[in-house]
């Protein structure tokens, strides 16, 4: 029962408690003021924007953020004060001259008007877009045009230049209000959150090892790592939470790089820092996949096992091993002559699916390295307690993470048993049969260099004994990429280690300092930032990610331009070629000849531009919202006005987004939180008495903003929360002041008719104006990141095909790999997002959306994303004698490989963005793979001696091109995994033959 109570009431998350408690006061304090006559009487214009600033400048937040968002403010609403001054300026000289007998038509100056707030919506619209950072500071700039431009003022012959300036300074007031809050209650700065989620992500790498350690890894060889499916997708789960973990540790560094912070490190030092532990989550990432397949396969086997189905397939198998074989001995005269050029292609028999590869050997082998995996995942642990109590120490983590240090017999045990394992993979001797002996003797020394060379040298000599049994398999390639996600970990650790030292190098003096963003100003409005909490929606944050994307697209594009064009200037060899290397344009996209072409697809760029479209589609909704204002109707706008008609232009400013189905959600979500802080407002103001008994007042409202506070900060519907305590602040204050003499109920059933008035408003213009759908968009982002992951691929296997590394060409083949990689990675989250908000979406004339489905598609696409970014990296390790001898001669077999894996990516984009069936039968890109397999085993078998004479470490540098070689086999698995989900969700072509279906016919 006591658990029940502290989860209801969350007591267990206190820092959520201490952000409600700091916006709670800050909106009491504001909503106070206005129960004060005197203070009325300062901000009367519109007083309830000092309660609206402590909601939009709310305290939950970090203190730097807080500041840039009031100064970014105030530069933002004297331009646009400025701006509506100079209009009421105008509309006031108008109305002078047809006074004194000019003759200029009647309703000339709410035309004025109507274009002067036109443009300034429209400006203020189209940069809270293009600059994200700007977002909020906007919200607060346009109240000034919806109440400056929309009064009777417009028509007056004398004009007020305090009216402007009336709107400005209450949202000035309310924004200290809610800063001094947040520095005097519980502060909390950037630089505190980063602390902690630096600490948060060492205390889950430990726990991810840990695991491993005590409940996968066995002293002995008596059980695999992979064995048993439930601590598999234990670890997967802790992985899933370590990579959670990691992607608030980089959110909340970059937000302390983008802040003005108080730290006793600057947040760029721990860049390097980040960047290892990034690294190394994706190793973890590998890990885990890694054994999720092994265990995949273990669990086939015995279930083949058990229905006494193995000994058909393994017939088959070898039977099309053999066919391969005895065909590239026919043919090899012929390929020897024609590889160079690349145009001979053996053709095969179909091979048979997936999975029946054969991976007889897993178990035995991953076994067989499990002592020593074990001890170095030992010494990595060690390796993380250290640097964590450094980071304590240090005060570069809060002092919480700091842990009592080991003892020495712990440490002695460690060595030991580094030293046993050590031992034991020098004295390894492998009989017929492939059963180990060893014998262990040795002096105890233990660090995590050590660790990873004992790891190193146990894994060479394994498998130095298999390669002299054996010819290299699937099972080399997984276990391979097994030790290899190993070893990266742990070189990646080593650096950290260093990266550690050189950041306490770094600090100067003992005390604090005050950091302030050491950005350029146009990249930081670029960065939204995080802390926009019921303010900015997720389909608002995805558009302005995918612009902020596309910006960086071009700028690589233009980069890759120069770079090719300077490249190929670089030898003689590349001028030869420079004519061939240019791109071509293709000739449905070239662009005109006339300089009338070349601005109309400016004109045509800008128009399609992302916030340009927004900025659109917003002007016209306001501008029909306040048409009422400017009607040369008589009395028409002391009724728009008298009724609160600027209502309707706030509720479609908090509502109003960029894709149709999250514009639906958020005004459900209006109405909803309308009609709760219209009614909350509605009974405070009646145990009240209205405006006779204001303590009552303000002990209600503080009753009712609580709960209204934690829905904004620790709920899924923010929004609600947001809306509700807006409401609320509205109504109160309104109906408090009472400056339009109307009944106690009349801003309230005002306030829902304006809300409901402005949704149906938006909602039509979301239709026709620009409608973009989540769901369209959501496939198009999909399908445009696998015809990408297509060419990422066929990049990463060209680079593999080069014996020289040094080359201009592969340098810069190379950098755009890498940068590449990153956009992948961002495009990937971004059709993430979209496909949730695309759930969201209603379909009122199909079933409903399978979302599931296309959850399991970006389950698949993030694994090939991972696997493409495994080989990139292990082909950077290949030595140049393994490259030149097994790598090379296979250019024409990999490029066959890599153009089936792209070509099958493609279809299935292409199949995605048209929403049509796919074909009956799709490419194969496994019979090129295993065409390529077999011709690397003949010439490992030719050339494995001389390549061992000259590596010091010949079956250990070999991990790196078997590691390359497990790439191919996963991706090739995972993208035919897609292809079938595809066909579940847009079906595929068939026709009987001989009725039979063309689509299950095999060979």
């Amino acid at each position: 029962m006591r658990e029940r109570i502290k989860k209801l009431l969350l007591l267990d998350n206190p820092r959520l408690w201490k952000k409600v408690i700091k916006c709670a006061i800050a909106y009491e304090i504001a909503s106070i003021l206005l129960l004060i006559p005197q203070f009325i009487a300062i901000v009367n214009t519109v007083p309830y924007l000092v309660v609206l600033a402590t909601l939009f400048f709310n305290a939950s937040g970090t203190v730097g953020n807080q500041v840039t968002e009031i100064i970014l403010n105030i530069l933002f609403m004297i331009p646009s004060a400025v701006f509506c001054g100079l209009v009421g300026y105008f509309c006031t000289l108008y109305n002078q001259a047809r006074e004194n007998g000019v003759s200029l038509y009647s309703n000339g100056a709410a035309i004025i008007a109507s274009m002067g707030f036109m443009v300034c919506v429209f400006v203020i619209a189209y940069y809270r877009v293009k600059y994200p950072r700007l977002f909020t500071a906007s919200l607060q700039g346009l109240p000034l045009p919806f109440f400056a431009l929309t009064r009777n003022v417009i028509f007056d012959t004398s004009y007020d230049v305090l009216l402007p300036v009336g709107i400005v300074y209450p949202t000035l007031i309310g924004a200290a209000i809610a800063f001094v809050v947040n520095i005097v209650v519980f502060p909390e700065t950037a630089a505190k959150q980063s602390e902690m989620s630096l600490g948060n992500a060492l205390v889950a790498f430990r726990g991810v090892l840990q695991y491993v350690e005590h409940d996968m890894l066995k002293e002995d060889a008596s059980e695999s790592i992979a064995s048993s499916s439930s601590k598999a997708n234990q670890l997967k789960q802790l992985n899933d939470k370590l990579q959670a973990t990691i992607s608030l540790m980089k959110k909340a560094q970059q937000e302390a790089k983008y802040e003005i912070v108080l730290s006793h490190y600057a947040p760029p030092w721990y860049k390097p820092i980040v960047r290892s532990l990034d690294r190394m989550s994706a190793h973890m990432f590998g890990l885990a996949l890694t054994v999720q397949r092994a265990n995949k396969i273990i669990l086939e086997q015995r279930l083949e096992t058990q229905l006494g189905t193995r000994s058909k397939q393994k017939e088959k198998y070898m039977q099309h091993e053999n066919d391969i074989l005895e065909y590239e001995r026919m043919n090899i005269d012929e390929e020897n002559m024609t590889i160079e050029r690349g145009t001979h292609v053996p053709v095969i028999s179909p091979a048979p699916s997936l999975h029946r590869l054969e991976y007889k050997h897993i178990s035995r082998l991953q076994a067989s390295i499990q002592p020593a995996m074990k001890h170095f995942i030992q010494s990595c642990i060690d390796s993380l307690n250290d640097i964590q109590e450094k980071f304590a120490s240090h005060k570069a983590i809060p002092r919480q993470f700091r842990q009592q240090k080991k003892g020495g017999d712990n440490a002695q045990s460690a060595s030991t048993s580094v030293s046993t394992i050590r031992d034991n993979a020098s004295t390894r001797t492998v009989d017929a049969s492939g059963e180990m002996e060893s014998k262990t003797d040795g002096p105890p020394e233990v660090s995590l260099a050590e660790s990873l060379l004992v790891l190193q040298s146990n894994a060479d000599e394994t498998f130095r004994a298999e390669y002299e049994l054996r010819s290299p398999s699937e099972d080399h390639f997984l276990v391979y990429s097994l030790l290899y996600t190993l070893t990266s970990f742990g070189k990646e650790l080593i650096a950290l280690e260093e990266e550690t030292d050189v950041l306490f190098q770094r600090r100067r003096h003992s005390w604090p300092r005050i950091f302030f963003p050491g950005v350029q100003l146009h990249k930081w409005l670029l960065k939204a930032s995080n802390n926009s909490k019921g303010i900015q929606t997720e389909d608002e944050r995805a558009v302005l990610d995918q612009q902020e994307l596309q910006d960086r697209t071009q700028r690589i594009h233009e980069g890759d331009a120069v770079q090719g064009q300077a490249g190929s200037s670089s030898n003689v060899e590349d001028e030869k070629h420079h004519c061939e290397d240019e791109p071509l344009i293709p000739l449905q996209n070239a662009p005109g000849r006339h300089f009338w072409n070349k601005w109309f697809r400016v004109v045509n760029s800008w128009i399609d531009y992302g916030p340009t479209r927004y900025a659109i589609k917003f002007t016209v909704t306001m501008e029909l919202l306040a048409f009422m204002a400017w009607l040369p109707i008589d009395g028409v706008n002391d009724l728009y006005n008298n009724n609160h008609g600027q209502w309707a232009l706030l509720s479609a400013m908090v509502v109003s987004n960029f894709t149709v189905g999250a514009t639906a959600v958020q005004c459900m979500y209006r109405v909803v939180a309308t009609i709760i802080g219209a009614v909350c407002g509605y009974i405070a103001l009646l145990a009240a008495n209205r405006n006779e008994n204001p303590y009552v007042l303000a002990v209600m409202i503080l009753i009712f903003q609580v709960p209204m506070w934690f829905i904004l900060l620790g709920s899924k519907y923010p929004r609600i929360g947001f809306i509700s305590l807006l409401t609320m602040g509205v109504i109160c204050s309104t109906d408090y002041t009472d400056m339009y003499g109307e009944d106690l109920f009349g801003p309230v059933w005002k306030r829902t008719l304006t809300a409901v008035f402005a949704i149906i408003i938006v909602m039509l213009v979301d239709q026709f104006v620009f409608p973009v759908w989540a769901r369209k968009s959501m496939r198009k982002s999909l399908s445009d990141l696998l015809i990408h992951t297509g060419i990422q691929f066929s990049k990463v296997a060209s680079l593999a095909c080069q014996a020289n590394t040094q080359t201009p060409r592969f340098k810069e083949t190379h950098q755009n790999v890498v940068q590449s990689a990153k956009l992948l990675q961002k495009q990937y989250a971004l059709a993430y997002q979209m496909l949730n908000l695309a759930g969201s979406e209603p379909r009122l004339t199909k079933a409903p959306f399978p979302a599931h489905v296309y959850q399991e598609i970006f389950e698949l696409e993030k694994k090939i994303l991972y696997w493409i970014q495994h080989i990139f990296e292990a082909q950077d390790q290949i030595t140049p004698a393994v490259r030149k001898r097994i790598m090379l001669p296979m250019t024409a077999y990999r490029k066959e490989m890599a153009a089936a894996v792209h070509l099958y990516l493609f279809t299935l984009a292409g199949s995605l963005r048209t929403k049509s069936a796919l074909p009956a039968a799709l490419p194969s890109a496994e019979i090129a793979r295993r065409t390529l397999q077999s011709r690397q085993l003949q010439l490992w078998r030719e050339h494995y001696g001389s390549i061992s004479a000259e590596d010091s470490h010949p079956s250990l540098n070999q991990m790196y091109w078997n590691t390359f070689a497990s790439g191919s086999v996963e991706i090739i698995i995972l993208q035919e995994a897609i292809g079938a989900l595809v066909i579940k969700l847009m079906g595929q072509h068939y026709y009987l033959t001989a009725a039979r279906d063309w689509t299950k016919i095999q060979a």
